[in-house]
Parts: C-alpha cells; sequence; structure tokens
C-alpha cells in the first residue's frame, strides 16, 4: 500500500512538473509561437477558417495581450482585430467555465461577409455540442469597430462597450452593448443554441449622428424567432418625427448538409407604413436562390413623399431564380387612377402608369408607359449591360454605359399641366412628339413642339404658334427649326443646342410685344443668348425696346405728396425688395430705349429713351441704368407743363425720379414743377421765375394776376389747387384713350398763351425712332394749319425744321447737354 501510494505522488509531481515546465515554456517567445501557430491551426481546422495569429503576449492564460488576429478565406482576411488584450480568471478555468474580466481591443474591420467554404464527401461535419461552456465576459470595450462599405453599402464606424455578455451551460445567452460613433444606442438580446439558435429576441434604440444623409435619423427595433419562424418590427424617425414602420414575419425551415446551407421560406410577409404588404416565398440556398412575391393592393396616399400629396392603387410582382453570383430578376409595378392631391401636382388625375425591369444574361432591359384617356401617351425603354451578384452583401451592381441603348416614344398633351396647382398664373398648350433612339453612345431621333402657347398672367409675358424641332445627335439636341409669334406680327427665332453639359441657345426677336401687363406693353427686337450648364444657364444679349406704353398709375402703390420738401441728394436706400429668391438663371442684359417709350397718366403724357443693363449677380434681377424725358408735359390744375429736364434713374431698386422739371410760361411768369423722389411715392415742389411764394405761382397760373387782386372764389381753387395731387393718378384718361383710337403717338391741346390767340390741337407720331413728325390745327372757325419735324442726329444735336400761323417758318439746329 505504501509503495502504490509512493508511485501516485511521484505520479502527481511528475504530472504537476510538466504542467509548470509547458506553463513556464509557453511564457517564453518560441513557447508563445509555437502556443499560436498550434491553436490556429487547430481552432482554423474545427471552424473551417483560416486563422492568423500574430504577437502573443501577456502572462498566459491569466492576462494575454495579442498584437494582430485574423480570419480568412480563400479570398483574404474578413474579419480583422488589433491590439487584442484579454484577463482571465485563473480559477474559473479549473472550475471549467471561462470568465473574462477584460477584453479589449483597439480596432476591428469587419471588411466583408465570409465566403461558404464546402465540405467534400469526405470530410465529416462537426458533431454537434450537447453541453456547453460557460463563458462570462464582465468588461467588454472596443475602441473602434470599422465596418466596410462592402457590407451595407455605407463605411462606419463606431465603439462598443458591455458589462453583460454570458453563456451558460445549457446554450441560454444574454448581453447588452452600448454603441458610440456613427451609430449610438442602446441593444439588448437573448436566446437559446441547440444545434442552431432555437430562440432569440432582440430590442434595439439606435441612432445615427455622422452618416452622410442620415444625421437625424434614429430607429427602435424589435425582433424575436425561434426555430423556423421570427418577427421583426422596426419604427424610423427623422428630426424626431416617425418616418415609417417596418414589420417582418416569416416561416421557414433550415438545412445543411455537407457543408452546403439552405432556408425553404413556406411564408414572408413584409410590410412598411401599416400599408404597403410584400408576400415572398421559395428558398434561398448557398450556391442558389427562388423566390416569388406578390405588392398586394395599396393606397399610394399612405406613403409619405416630403410633403408631396398623391393619389392611386398600386400592386406589382416580383422574381428572383438562378445562381447567387449572377441571378436573374423581373419586377412589375402598375398604378391606377394615379392622381395629384395637393402641391404643385394638383390637379393632376386619372393616369396609368406602368413599369417593369428584367435583368438577365448581364443586361437589363426596363420599360415605362404613362397612359390617360384624355390622350397623354408616352411609352420608354431602356437596355443596358448589367449584372447583379448576391453574394456578399449588398448587391453589387456592375454597368457600362458604353453600352447603353434605349429608345423612347410617344407624345403628351402640354395642356394636362395647367391643372398643376404652379401652373396657376400660366397657361401652356401644345402637343410634344418624341421618337427618340440610343445605340452606341449616340442618339438619334427627333422632339417636336407643335401648336404651342405660352402665357404667364403676372409677367405679361405671351408666345404663341411655337414650333420647335429638335434632332437628336452626339453633341445633345440640335434646334433644326424654332419659331414663335407674339400673336400678332411679331416673331420669335430659336437656334443652337443643348448638350448634356452644356448649352448655347440663341434667340431672336424681331419686333415682337413680349410684355403685356396693365401698366406697361413693349415691343422689342435683339438677339438673346442663354450660355452655360443645365443647373447654372447664362442669359445675355442686347436688345432695342422699339415702342412701349408706360401707365404709372397702374402701378402706383402710394399716394404722392403736394409741394413737400424734397431732397435729390438722399441716396435711394428705400424701394429694394427683401426675400426675393435667387434665380437660378444668371442674366446680363443690354436694353436700348429707342426714344418712343410713350409714360401716360391722367397728368402726364411725355415720351421717354435711354440705356438699361439687367443683371443678377449674385440675387434677384437689377435694373441699371438711366432714362430720360424727349417731350412731354405734366398736367397740373389744368395746365400744360411741358418737360424740359430731368431722368429717371435705376440703381437696382426702385426707379428713382431725379430732378425731373416741368415748365409753364404765361406772361413775365414762368413755373417750375420739380418731381423727385421714388416713382410710386413722387414728391413735388413748386418754384417759380422770378422767386415767389407757392400760392403767388398758383395764382399767376391760373388767373395771370397776383393773390392781392382776386376774390375769395379764386383764392378757394388756388387752395383747392394745392390739394389736387393729394388724391394721387386717377388714370390713363381721356387723351390717352383718344390717342390710341387715333393712332398717332402724341396727342395734346395747347391754349393759348395770350388774348387774341387761338387755342389749338397737336397730334404726332415718330416715322423712325430719330424721325419725329408733327401737325397741328388751331381751334377757330377759320383754323390755320401749320408742321413741324424734327431728326434727332445724336442724343445732343438735332435738326427741326416747322412752319404754320403760330411757329416760325425755317430750319434751325439746336444743341442739348444734361448736367
Amino acid at each position: 500500500m505504501r509503495r502504490l501510494l509512493s508511485i501516485l505522488v511521484r505520479t502527481l509531481a511528475c504530472l504537476l512538473l510538466a504542467v509548470i515546465l509547458a506553463l513556464g515554456l509557453v511564457q517564453t517567445k518560441p513557447g508563445k509561437r509555437w502556443l499560436a501557430a498550434v491553436v490556429a491551426d487547430q481552432v482554423g481546422r474545427h471552424a473551417g477558417i483560416d486563422l492568423r495569429i500574430e504577437g502573443l503576449g501577456g502572462w498566459i492564460p491569466a492576462r494575454l495581450h495579442v498584437e494582430r488576429v485574423e480570419l480568412g478565406d480563400g479570398e483574404g482576411p474578413w474579419l480583422e482585430f488589433d491590439d487584442l488584450r484579454c484577463a482571465c480568471s485563473v480559477g474559473d478555468l479549473l472550475k471549467g467555465r471561462v470568465v473574462l474580466r477584460e477584453l479589449r481591443a483597439r480596432y476591428v474591420a469587419l471588411n466583408r461577409l465570409p465566403a461558404i467554404k464546402a465540405r467534400t464527401a469526405n470530410e465529416a461535419a462537426p458533431q454537434a455540442v450537447r453541453r456547453w461552456i460557460e463563458v462570462r465576459v464582465e468588461g467588454l470595450d472596443i475602441e473602434t469597430v470599422a465596418v466596410d462599405e462592402e457590407i451595407a453599402g455605407l463605411r462606419w464606424s463606431m465603439g462598443v462597450r458591455s458589462d453583460d455578455l454570458g453563456l451558460d451551460a445549457t446554450g441560454c445567452f444574454e448581453g447588452a452593448l452600448e454603441l458610440a460613433g456613427d451609430i449610438e444606442g442602446d441593444l439588448r438580446f437573448s436566446g437559446r443554441l441547440g444545434e442552431g439558435i432555437e430562440a432569440w429576441r432582440l430590442a434595439a434604440r439606435l441612432a445615427s449622428r455622422h452618416l452622410p444623409g442620415l444625421e437625424r435619423t434614429s430607429a427602435s427595433v424589435h425582433a424575436e424567432g425561434g426555430v423556423g419562424r421570427g418577427r421583426i418590427s422596426c419604427a424610423i424617425e427623422v428630426g424626431g418625427q416617425t418616418y415609417a414602420t417596418y414589420g417582418a414575419e416569416a416561416a421557414a425551415s433550415w438545412s445543411t448538409s455537407n457543408g452546403q446551407w439552405s432556408v425553404d421560406i413556406d411564408s414572408a410577409e413584409l410590410s412598411a407604413w401599416n400599408t404597403v404588404r410584400l408576400s415572398v416565398s421559395g428558398r434561398v440556398a448557398s450556391d442558389r436562390i427562388a423566390l416569388a412575391g406578390d405588392v398586394a393592393a395599396f393606397d399610394i396616399a399612405a406613403i409619405p413623399l416630403g410633403g408631396v400629396e398623391l393619389a392611386g392603387t398600386a400592386r406589382g410582382h416580383f422574381s428572383v431564380e438562378g445562381p447567387l453570383e449572377e441571378p436573374r430578376m423581373m419586377a412589375e409595378l402598375g398604378v391606377d387612377g394615379f392622381a395629384g392631391k395637393g402641391g404643385v401636382l394638383e390637379g393632376l388625375s386619372d393616369i396609368d402608369l406602368r413599369a417593369s425591369a428584367e435583368l438577365g444574361e448581364g443586361r437589363l432591359a426596363c420599360k415605362a408607359s404613362v397612359a390617360s384617356g384624355e390622350g397623354i401617351l408616352l411609352d420608354g425603354s431602356l437596355g443596358l449591360p448589367c449584372t447583379v451578384s448576391l453574394v456578399p452583401l449588398p448587391v453589387r451592381l456592375s454597368f457600362h454605359p458604353e453600352q447603353l441603348a434605349g429608345a423612347l416614344d410617344g407624345f403628351v398633351d402640354l395642356g394636362m399641366l395647367n391643372r398643376f396647382a404652379a401652373m396657376e398664373e400660366q397657361q401652356v398648350d401644345g402637343r410634344i412628339d418624341a421618337a427618340l433612339r440610343y445605340a452606341d453612345q449616340t442618339p438619334a431621333g427627333l422632339v417636336r413642339l407643335v401648336d404651342g402657347s405660352y402665357e404667364h398672367f403676372d409677367l405679361g409675358v405671351l408666345c404663341r404658334d411655337i414650333d420647335v424641332e429638335l434632332e437628336a445627335t452626339a453633341e445633345g439636341l440640335v434646334v433644326r427649326h424654332g419659331s414663335a409669334t407674339d400673336g400678332n406680327s411679331g416673331r420669335l427665332g430659336l437656334s443652337g443646342a443643348v448638350g448634356m453639359r452644356s448649352m448655347d441657345l440663341l434667340l431672336d426677336l424681331s419686333s415682337a410685344w413680349v410684355v403685356h401687363r396693365p401698366e406697361i406693353a413693349a415691343r422689342m427686337s435683339g438677339p438673346m443668348r442663354l450660355q452655360g450648364t443645365v443647373v447654372h444657364p447664362q442669359l445675355s444679349g442686347r436688345l432695342v425696346v422699339e415702342k412701349a406704353t408706360v401707365l404709372p398709375d397702374n402701378m402706383v402703390v402710394a399716394r404722392p405728396r403736394l409741394l413737400a420738401d424734397f431732397d435729390a441728394s438722399k441716396p435711394n436706400d428705400g424701394g429694394r425688395s427683401e426675400g426675393v429668391a435667387m434665380l437660378p438663371l444668371g442674366i446680363d442684359l443690354e436694353i436700348e430705349l429707342a426714344d418712343q417709350v410713350y409714360v401716360t397718366a391722367s397728368l402726364i403724357d411725355s415720351v421717354w429713351g435711354g440705356q438699361l443693363r439687367l443683371v443678377n449677380a449674385q440675387g434677384p434681377v437689377e435694373a441699371r441704368g438711366v432714362l430720360k424725358p424727349r417731350r412731354g408735359f405734366i398736367d397740373f390744375i389744368g395746365k400744360k407743363f411741358r418737360l424740359v429736364q430731368g431722368s429717371v434713374v435705376l440703381d437696382g431698386g426702385e426707379p428713382v425720379l431725379d430732378q425731373l422739371v416741368a415748365e409753364y410760361v404765361r406772361g413775365p411768369v414762368t413755373a417750375r414743377l420739380v418731381v423727385g423722389g421714388r416713382v410710386t411715392d413722387p414728391v413735388f415742389r413748386l418754384e417759380s421765375i422770378p422767386p415767389m411764394p407757392q400760392d403767388e405761382v398758383i395764382s399767376h397760373i391760373l388767373f395771370n394776376r397776383d393773390t392781392t387782386t382776386i376774390s375769395p372764389y379764386q383764392a378757394y381753387q388756388i387752395a383747392a389747387a394745392a390739394r389736387q395731387l393729394s388724391e394721387g393718378l386717377g388714370g390713363p384718361g381721356f387723351m390717352y384713350q383718344m390717342r390710341k383710337a387715333a393712332g398717332v403717338d402724341t396727342l395734346e391741346i395747347r391754349e393759348a398763351e395770350y388774348a387774341g390767340e387761338a387755342s389749338s390741337i397737336a397730334a404726332g407720331k415718330y416715322i423712325t425712332p430719330a424721325f419725329y413728325v408733327e401737325v397741328n390745327q388751331t381751334l377757330e372757325l377759320e383754323g390755320a394749319a401749320g408742321m413741324a419735324a424734327e431728326y434727332e442726329v445724336t442724343p445732343h444735336i438735332s435738326v427741326e425744321t416747322s412752319t404754320g400761323p403760330q411757329m416760325r417758318p425755317g430750319v434751325g439746329v439746336n444743341w442739348k447737354y444734361d448736367y
């Protein structure tokens, strides 16, 4: 007995010594390299992966440090660990369980999903583990977990921490993770392991903070399932508002054989927005897929589209079958009764949409059509080389634009656009016919707009008889023909081309009345050029306003003040528009105003000319330039004050009257009416030569005498005259209507200035912008006629001739200069 006990003691001592020697050996650098190689080989062989361990250090097994760990397959590493540290309880190891007091890593990278490595028929499948080793992690801290773009279509990284991860001996597991970084939130999970995951439950609250386009997105996820079944629900919030809710429920069976796996989906129901429901059935295996499904009919009004309200019933069908590397896919979607319920699409209704796509044999073919009982029809097709692979996720799309091919045939009645809310102030008519082809990187075909018209009621823009033909070429759409009218004799021509990256269009106006507003109508000629890109076009040109009529009474927003103090030296700081949206169109237009701009109101009838420039460098369009009166008068207290000097200045804001002076001569007194301020709120001042008070000036104008010799009734008339303009301007008046009816440019009644003289009526017309002819007739029983003509050689020199009983016959040269 003593001998047996001695042998047993010696054996235990040898074993203990061997363990101590082995433990001491693995603490050396050669021993750690040997241990790392053995673990990598045994674990990798058992799990069917390529495992590589570099830089094993620390005190084994209590505290380990590994510089780098790689998990890979035949295509290379797919999971990497850097600076991995682990603190393990030796006492728990002796009891048959693993307790990690600390598990840390500086960097973990998931580059892609692993490839499935099939086993050969001679390789034995691993035996199922019936009893689980108890594992608990009490302190997990990974500084950075990086997920490659290939996994989720977007590269992101985050830190992961946990104080509660564990697996017990019965196979039950549970845990909680804290995430921080591009994705932040909490995640809790639990379940039970068998030969697979027999039951599981997941609850998470996640938010995106730094991912492009998803900075304000968060989601709540709840999921649970077991063998052959599962259910998941998800609510996504954007900016604190619930955007959509999603759900999925499936019944399926899982099987494996010789390293291959397959999932038979008996039924799967997917839902979104509590309205869209999709049913799927079929099989997904490690190398092939065969799924088919239907989208049940749903109202598209339930889908949030950023404020756009739509209506209609949609339904569809899809299928995916073939090898995972290149499956064949088909999808169809139709919408019946498509309509716009509000916003810019309001009025759109009774549209049927059909779209389909089929992918197979390296080519994607798409078709779409739009039809309506009101004659709208558009059919299009597109084909391009394309391959899609489902291994690994996400979907890989290979696109070769040089092999793109497609066709578009159909027509659109533009009248349907008038039903949109965005067309409230506009009306468009016409028909667009299209027959386009694209193959061998070359477009071909024609697009034509016929019987077109456009009118903007607010801007007063009118175009009719629009006929444009565009030809598709390698350079883009080339204008083969383009013309329109202003509804009368005015013409508009279009030429040039629009490419994929730039455009160069020339619009030529020929005596076209392109503006018809209540306060202004203008006939223009000249070229305008539209260049640049489609996103940032630039409009330039030089236009001549051959003739225009301006009715200030229709634009007055404030009543004028009479005889108020006016300081023309004050800067024009009023009238600038605030909050005007920047136009996407750059404008630089020079506009020459020929001396046929007629400004007519109840108190003014005048002819103007000048130069303008329209620009919008970094904001709304600004008008800059100077307009000067060529002839005309202001009607004040029944007398005609003839315009002699002044201008209207435009400096980007509201037009300003710069010392506009009109004179009336009666006897030795010359009355001067000086107008200044903004056009919509003018300020008037009355002066005279020789200087005198304003009531004296009015007395001389009305009665040709001073105030000491007038009657009480005449004094009342003077006071009433001082209040005349305070009532505001009252419309173009009778003389304007008569001038339009007679077809002349100027028309006035000239009263006699001295006793014994007869009043007269004069009418004038511009033969050309520089040649003016006027005839006059005295208003008496034996009236005599006269004529005058003026030709402007330069803006400062003109030649005049006149004849008649009230004119001095002869020819004169006038020189004028504005200071």
